[in-house]
């Protein structure tokens, strides 16, 4: 059985990136931040290694010598880089790694390119690629202020996970909270035309400038929890002409619009390393860390891709539903697709992680209502 390490401040990605790679059949390690968190408490992993959030997030490369000691000493073959320190660290020192091989990984300046919302727009529409009108702006007194047409979308240009993203109808909304938002992250921000619509996401594995695997997905209307996998020749010619002319190899998750004026989709910002809902295509079919290391491995992972198509929710691992259908002879809960089922199934092998995110997000909720 081949061995793995995945590297990852976020713990989220470090514990989902992991169990993609065990249910792919590779013993799986992680190193990580935190001390403890749901990763850690996990049955599925060999091993989990806590080097802190200072040295995962430094530029001078050095964690990869103690890294290239790790996977020596234990014989680990694969390192794989779920969130975006990590993956730049690795892409930018991969060099320096002699004990283990790394799956694909981009470019790091188009990581950083990519990354950056302003900086993607700008290529976007060097390349002639759809994208909302997007300008930064520098202070509360910025001219551009002045030009902008309503509804805008604000966000910090190097945001992840929706943080700061904030919608104003109106200049007396922008007004009143933008000193807010450049006191928490800063000047510049970015400010983007607001489209219409609904958001449908693209997620790609390239092989050096094409696509060799790939989701499309939206959120159900009857349910925001559950995602809808669809197929839209659109989007994916869009998305495989952007890999195309970068020569773009690795991962990437791009959020996207269908302009509900036009039908058109949009490129909205690009998330070039692993993504929150990666899970739900591995319960797909589609195992996105599984195939970064088959195309490091010179393997061809179109010759058996197969579109993933239908409907998929995290189930979580609710005492409740699981009682009741015990109580009606079941072994998990009813009505359920496929992949929710083997999502459920997921959850009931390995307990420890989702109850430790069901405690925490109690523990945070209180916290928020005592302020």
């Amino acid at each position: 059985m081949s061995q793995a390490l995945i590297l990852s401040i976020d713990d989220h990605f470090a514990y989902w990136g992991a169990i993609c790679l065990d249910v792919a059949g590779f013993a799986v390690s992680v190193m990580g931040a935190r001390a403890w968190g749901a990763t850690r408490l996990s049955s599925r992993l060999r091993s989990y290694t806590s080097c802190g959030f200072a040295a995962l997030r430094q530029t001078d490369l050095s964690l990869l010598d103690y890294v290239d000691t790790y996977c020596a000493t234990h014989r680990i073959e694969w390192i794989v880089p779920a969130d975006l320190p990590a993956t730049l660290l690795v892409a930018r020192g991969r060099n320096r790694i002699k004990s283990a091989k790394t799956s694909a990984v981009p470019d790091p300046s188009l990581i950083e390119t990519w990354h950056d919302k302003a900086k993607f727009a700008a290529l976007l529409t060097e390349l002639g690629l759809p994208t909302p009108r997007t300008r930064l702006v520098s202070s509360e007194h910025d001219p551009i202020l002045e030009t902008l047409t309503y509804p805008v979308m604000a966000k910090p240009p190097r945001g992840e996970g929706g943080n700061g993203v904030r919608k104003f109808d109106n200049r007396a909304e922008l007004d009143a909270l933008l000193p807010r938002l450049a006191r928490r992250f800063g000047w510049p921000l970015l400010v983007q035309d607001y489209v219409p619509g609904i958001d449908i996401d693209l997620s790609v594995m390239a092989d050096h400038g094409r696509i060799a695997a790939w989701t499309i997905q939206k959120r159900h209307p009857s349910d925001p929890n559950l995602l809808e996998f669809v197929e839209h020749p659109r989007i994916l010619a869009l998305g495989a002409e952007l890999i195309r002319r970068c020569g773009y190899h690795g991962v990437v998750h791009f959020d996207m619009r269908l302009d509900e004026r036009t039908g058109e989709p949009v490129f909205i910002e690009a998330n070039p390393r692993f993504w929150s809902s990666m899970r739900h295509s591995m319960w797909m079919g589609v195992n996105f860390p599984a195939l970064g290391i088959e195309l490091a491995s010179g393997e061809d992972p179109t010759r058996r891709f197969q579109p993933a198509l239908g409907l998929c929710r995290d189930p979580g691992l609710s005492i409740k539903s699981t009682f009741r259908a015990l109580v009606r002879g079941h072994w998990g809960p009813e009505g359920l697709s496929q992949a929710s089922t083997a999502g459920w199934h997921s959850h009931l092998r390995d307990p420890l992680p989702e109850i430790w995110r069901r405690l925490h997000g109690i523990a945070m909720y209180r916290q928020r209502a005592l302020l």
